[in-house]
């Protein structure tokens, strides 16, 4: 595309520069019915079309400018973007590996590739692609976003909590970059860790629902249990549907001996379950809390059930089964977790250190291998080193 172009493919190009796409595409379609087998004039035109927010257009006129250029990285990129689009992930995904793989250095290519095995739940995939993606373009902040996305539905909430570090140190004045990365570490038991965060988050949003949330979960769990369901309620004023504050308060609730109020939260919550599968991952640790650990079974097996291609859901069940004595089921769980992560995370409880080992085989031979701790040198025996963060 170094040729001079005409006057109104310049016309067009800067139509598109001044983001005036509909008058783009208007030019480049005009264009198209005398010069339809000029590629550089297709792809203009379904770039256009992308921008305009015309995928199914995009997809006709790119897959002719293919048929004329083969192995053209933008062709693939706004191919995979226009199939994004209307939701056929197969073929995006195919589109942008070609992208990512004729290009590189074309950003926007990787970014929309994690997207995709994200929204497909390819959990695993995601965070291999976007892992490497953020070894390219270190200091891109929505890289980060969606791999600490990808870890959280891996259950690798250690490696969840490290990419939104990243993200805030990015993004400091971000209530969302930071209220990620607080209740994460909350997740994982580092109160003392998040401090800081909740009273940044006062000073930048003092009553944003992130901000509230933080300070009922601090609260929560430090036990002040009164002045965490002021906070709570406070955020269910602004999100009646937070399945999170419902369950903290149904919490409360039955921890003061109101059991009708509890169950009127807890009914909240099912429903709110039932309309969004992922949502088990921040309502089952209730049941934990009430002492109900066949409620919380109950709540796994439904969440692997309605949840089947979250490693995080396997991961908690394998758990469970596991602290149960069910040996042989919970090395089922463990082996489905790790076929859809791709790896393996162990965990010294001497060093508190984790390690992660990328895998290529995933029979059961996995769970009798042999792992040593990088710290002590001691030997991890699985499955019960496996990691459940």
């Amino acid at each position: 595309m170094t040729k001079t172009r005409s006057p109104d493919l310049e016309d067009a190009v800067e139509a598109m520069r001044q983001q005036q796409f509909e008058e783009a595409v208007t030019i480049l379609e005009r264009l198209a019915e005398t010069r339809g087998n000029d590629p550089e004039v297709l792809v203009y035109l379904g770039v256009a079309y992308v921008q305009a927010e015309r995928p199914r257009k995009a997809i006709d006129v790119l897959r002719r400018a293919e048929e004329i250029v083969e192995d053209h990285p933008v062709i693939a990129q706004f191919l995979g973007r226009s199939y994004k689009a209307i939701k056929e992930y197969a073929l995006a995904e195919r589109y942008l590996e070609m992208a990512v793989s004729l290009d590189p250095e074309a950003y926007d290519s990787w970014l929309d590739l994690g997207e995709v095995l994200y929204l497909s739940q390819q959990y695993g995939r995601a965070a291999d692609v976007l892992s490497t993606a953020c070894e390219r373009f270190p200091g891109d902040a929505a890289l980060h976003s969606i791999l600490a996305m990808a870890f959280y539905r891996l259950g690798d909430y250690t490696q969840a909590a490290d990419e939104w570090s990243v993200v805030y140190r990015q993004r400091p004045d971000s209530i969302v970059a930071l209220a990620n990365y607080a209740y994460t570490l909350l997740y994982l038991g580092r109160i003392e860790d998040t401090l800081p965060l909740m009273e940044r988050a006062k000073e930048i949003a003092p009553t944003h629902y992130r901000t509230l949330m933080i300070c009922g979960e601090v609260e929560f769990q430090r036990g002040n249990l009164d002045v965490a369901q002021e906070y709570f309620e406070r955020a269910l004023d602004k999100c009646s549907v937070s399945a999170e504050a419902l369950g903290r308060l149904a919490l409360i609730e039955e921890f003061r001996g109101n059991i009708k109020r509890a169950e009127f939260y807890l009914t909240l919550v099912r429903e709110l379950m039932e309309r969004d599968p992922s949502a088990w991952q921040r309502t089952c640790d209730i049941h934990v809390r009430r002492g109900d650990y066949d409620g919380h079974l109950q709540c796994l097996h439904g969440a692997v059930e309605r949840d089947p291609n979250s490693p995080a859901a396997w991961v908690g069940l394998a758990s469970e089964l596991q602290r149960r004595g069910l040996r042989e089921e919970a090395s089922e769980a463990w082996m489905k977790a790790i076929e859809l992560r791709g790896y393996v995370k162990v965990y010294c409880p001497r060093c508190h250190i984790y390690q992660r080992y990328d895998i290529s085989d995933t029979t059961e031979k996995v769970l009798s291998v042999a792992v040593t701790c990088p710290g002590c040198s001691e030997e991890l025996p699985l499955p019960e080193s496996l990691a459940v963060v």
